[in-house]
């Protein structure tokens, strides 16, 4: 969650750079269409909150059939007190998050369906949803009651330190452990004397995952390096290339070889179009198509 969290403000902040325009109004939607399918969809309230967003890909290998997911957030005032995530393949999902009356969370709740096993896109009705309402009652009304709310949450330390380290970078060090003091998750991040942030690990009882960001002479991040597996030495890059100022090319490398390419077309600094060119023909990615355009469709609220 936190390394897309960062990448996404990364990219943000190439693409205002890149474009040299601010936005100008309040984005209440973002709808992107393939072929003339809706494939996403991005609700935001007055508080520029996201309060839905959806995902569909179209599969090759089942007949251009969808595969979609989808998140529904609910807030009362500044806090998210409820999550609904729906994947048409495999699993519905409702949690509920309770908080401290000073504002600190204290314990997550979930309840979960997995459908029935071996029946592809079982939950399927959800490509037709567009909006926050509509996932939430499908939920509510699919989720057998017999499915009562489960809590993984435990009591846990949690530490912060930041400092100057040898080569000058400001570290900033975020340490999760259990009760016993065994590791939950530990998080270091780096940043250069101009406030970028140029390296990111983090480590669990399970994985260990490094990123390192580089940046061009104007400021703009050009090239990301993740080791996500540390053993083995496995990496993959990506390469940002800003040949105009509403264009930006990515190479996607897995290890040495490209993977993909990813070409983002902008107007007034909002994104209109992406293209997806597929290079690899490693198992995993054989069902997705050579190529994909997305075009976006914006809706503001009223000033």
């Amino acid at each position: 969650m936190m390394k897309n969290s960062l990448f996404i403000l990364l990219f943000v902040l190439a693409v205002s750079c890149a474009t040299n325009k601010p936005y100008d109004k309040q984005i209440k939607s973002i709808k992107g269409y393939q072929d003339s399918i809706n494939v996403s969809v991005e609700l935001f309230d007055e508080y520029n909150r996201i309060v839905f967003e959806k995902t569909s890909q179209i599969i090759a290998d089942w007949d251009g059939e969808l595969l979609t997911w989808m998140t529904a957030n609910v807030y009362e005032e500044n806090r998210k007190t409820h999550e609904y995530y729906a994947h048409s393949n495999h699993i519905l999902r409702e949690t509920v998050f309770d908080y401290y009356p000073n504002g600190k969370l204290q314990r997550e709740y979930y309840r979960t369906y997995d459908g029935v096993i071996g029946v592809r896109n079982e939950f399927g009705a959800i490509h037709s949803f567009t909006s926050q309402d509509s996932l939430i009652n499908y939920i509510k009304q699919e989720i057998p009651e017999s499915i009562k709310f489960r809590s993984t949450s435990k009591s846990y330390l949690e530490y912060f330190d930041t400092y100057t380290d040898t080569s000058g970078l400001l570290v900033r060090e975020y340490l999760t452990l259990e009760m016993d003091s065994s590791l939950i998750e530990k998080e270091i991040m780096k940043y250069d004397v101009n406030g970028n942030l140029v390296f990111y690990r983090t480590d669990s009882p399970t994985n260990s995952d490094i990123i390192e960001y580089k940046y061009n002479s104007s400021g703009k991040i050009e090239e990301e390096i993740e080791t996500y597996d540390l053993v083995d030495n496995r990496i993959q890059r990506k390469v940002y290339l800003y040949e105009d100022k509403d264009y930006i090319k990515e190479l996607f490398y897995h290890g040495e070889n490209l993977a993909f390419t990813y070409e983002y077309f902008y107007q007034d600094s909002l994104l209109i179009k992406k293209v997806t060119n597929r290079i690899t023909d490693a198992t995993g990615f054989k069902n997705r198509p050579r190529k994909e355009v997305i075009e976006y469709v914006y809706e503001f609220f009223d000033q």
